[in-house]
């Protein structure tokens, strides 16, 4: 059996090629003979591939592509937001559904997910799911739904594209990765969702297990990770944004604090590029501050797969992170973590694995409260008996999506 994901596999934000990697590996494992691949619906190809604004080839046709990236982002952002979504809609019906086509001809199931694909930031989910949809409508393929997060408010042609998806008679499962997605989608759709769906994140540790295995080998200190995030999404979903320390001066404190205590300390990011234009200034910050103990802190080159960052966390023995699948992550190799709050998926996750008391929300937090959270979980560690079934729940949900789908094959062949 043929399955293809539709997701963001090679964002550059390697939470999602972490999400996608993990579907692909346990379905392979759950349902025999079967080949899983992705579709990355932002028209990446591989990692480190930044999509249709990519400027793949050289010479002449980069340099333009280079310098219209550069006019575009200079411009304001109600006109770009336009531009995008202009951009998108020819994108979408001259270069990625004739490409898309061959790939779902040729598969057996589609399942979309999981992640944050239920949003409706420049229509970029929206006219990306219902151009895959669109080829789909003629091919008469069942389509699933699989730990999706999905956004509060969606606004009128978000959701007229999102129904060619919701309402399509082949959508057999509909499953969502929190509470606050079942109520989001339950008032969207008339579709219903089906199940709450764990992360397929959380099962990173069994996914990457081989290439994690020797990354503590020989290792004695401690060591403290923090996990960079650019301010800008911070500051656009926050309520209270006047409130709210700026990323690079409030992880910095948190770093040289750490440090100045004797802790080691490395930074890191995600891999996406405004994420590591902070990581940028932090270290420029630290290097010249001066100080004795910035010995103690190190700087990691930007990561390029999914399993770079898996065994980048799998060294750290606790972790500070905005970033949700880095706390993911973190959590799946039961390594202790703080996160820090921006966005409802965070803490909705923290919540779901009764770490809440390790959760700080955006609005008013000072590096004093993530340094004393930080050193209180690494002594306290992270619930082995919670852990436990909360990696079973992930399990179970992805075997319960695999079982459906091996019914729908056995029904197909009667």
């Amino acid at each position: 059996m043929k399955i293809c994901l539709l997701n963001v596999k090679y964002s550059n934000n390697l939470g999602d090629g972490i999400i996608a990697e993990c579907l692909e590996s346990e379905l392979t494992k759950a349902i025999p003979n079967s080949e899983v691949y992705s579709i990355d619906v932002g028209g990446r190809e591989f990692y480190g591939d930044f999509g249709l604004t990519s400027a793949k080839e050289n010479g002449k046709g980069s340099s333009m592509r280079e310098f219209a990236k550069w006019g575009f982002n200079h411009l304001p952002e109600g006109i770009k937001s336009i531009l995008a979504i202009e951009i998108s809609k020819i994108a979408m019906i001259k270069k990625m559904r004739p490409k898309w086509r061959p790939i779902l001809e040729k598969s057996d199931m589609i399942v979309v997910g999981g992640g944050h694909l239920f949003g409706d930031d420049q229509l970029y989910f929206p006219l990306r799911i219902n151009a895959a949809t669109q080829e789909l409508s003629h091919m008469n393929k069942p389509v699933a739904v699989y730990a999706v997060g999905v956004a509060k408010k969606l606004n009128r042609k978000a959701l007229e594209l999102f129904s060619v998806l919701t309402d399509n008679q082949n959508l057999f499962f509909v499953g969502v990765r929190d509470k606050e997605s079942l109520n989001y989608w339950n008032g969207h759709f008339s579709r219903h969702v089906d199940l709450v769906t764990r992360d397929p994140g959380l099962l990173a540790n069994a996914v990457y297990e081989d290439k994690i295995k020797d990354s503590k080998a020989g290792v004695t200190e401690k060591l403290i990770g923090i996990n960079i995030m650019h301010d800008r999404a911070i500051v656009k979903y926050s309520v209270a944004r006047d409130t709210i320390t700026p990323n690079e001066d409030l992880l910095f404190a948190v770093g040289m604090d750490l440090a100045s205590k004797g802790h080691k300390i490395t930074y890191f990011t995600n891999g996406a590029t405004e994420d590591e234009a902070v990581k940028d200034k932090i270290k420029d910050r630290v290097r010249g501050s001066g100080k004795d103990f910035i010995g103690n802190i190190a700087f990691v080159d930007r990561l390029m797969t999914p399993s770079e960052l898996a065994v980048q966390i799998s060294k750290l023995d606790v972790l500070v992170a905005h970033r949700l699948h880095a706390n993911i992550l973190s959590y799946s190799m039961k390594i202790p973590h703080v996160g820090l709050g921006w966005d409802a998926k965070m803490d909705s996750f923290f919540k779901s694995v009764d770490r809440y008391k390790y959760f700080l929300p955006s609005e008013g937090v000072t590096a004093n409260q993530i340094v004393e959270k930080t050193l209180e979980t690494l002594a306290e560690g992270v619930n082995e008996d919670v852990h436990a079934k909360v990696v079973a729940e992930a399990r179970q949900d992805l075997t319960g999506l695999a079982n459906r789908i091996k019914s729908l094959k056995t029904d197909h062949k009667k």
